[in-house]
């Protein structure tokens, strides 16, 4: 067995101890403040990545705002354009679309009845449509009443009048059927939809 046996003098002895001591405190500083230099150069890089996204978002926003300045005259025409739409919206109100109508009306007419009179009463509340013609037989006035009944823009059909009369010489049925008028579609509505050109 080996055994190292030092001769030097306590007081060297004690000051390589102390010196031991000292670098082992210095590489603890060292190691400290090496940490300490690598977080502090992320957090200087981080921040320059954060002042580039910065100064990309503040060149976004001007941007942005450069168009919506542009689009700014097109926001005030579509203000008025609503307005406007408003308006005629409440002055049509919900009118049927009367071309619809009557053509619905003429292909609901059986080929025995024709028409002599047509009045339409239309006002906020509601409207009214009177019908006066000629048929050939009861029956034709009863077929037309039943194809009446099934259109959609009207309700209420009632026969006021159905008599026999004269007419150039034959024989012919006269009527006069009232109905109520099925409100149509708003009029703003109807030009998104189509119903109303």
């Amino acid at each position: 067995m080996n055994t190292f046996v030092s001769l030097l003098p306590p007081e060297i002895k004690s000051k390589r101890l102390l010196n031991r001591k000292l670098n082992n405190i210095f590489a603890g500083i060292t190691v400290v403040l090496l940490v300490m230099l690598v977080a502090y150069a992320a957090l200087f890089i981080s921040g320059l990545k954060l002042r580039s996204d910065l100064r990309a978002l503040r060149n976004v926003r001007a941007a942005v705002e450069e168009e919506a300045a542009a689009l700014e005259e097109y926001a005030l025409l579509y203000d008025q354009l609503t307005a406007a739409e408003a308006v005629i919206g409440e002055a049509m109100g919900n009118v049927p679309h009367w071309s619809d109508f009557l053509q619905d009306l003429s292909y609901h007419l059986p080929p025995a009845v024709w028409l002599m009179e047509l009045t339409a009463d239309y006002s906020s509340e509601g409207g009214k449509i009177k019908l006066r013609g000629w048929a050939y037989e009861h029956s034709d006035v009863a077929a037309m009443l039943e194809r009446l009944y099934t259109l959609e823009k009207l309700k209420g059909v009632r026969c006021q009048v159905s008599l026999a009369s004269v007419l150039g010489g034959e024989d012919v049925v006269q009527f006069y059927v009232e109905a109520e008028l099925v409100d149509g579609l708003p009029y703003l509505e109807a030009l998104e939809g189509g119903g109303e050109e």
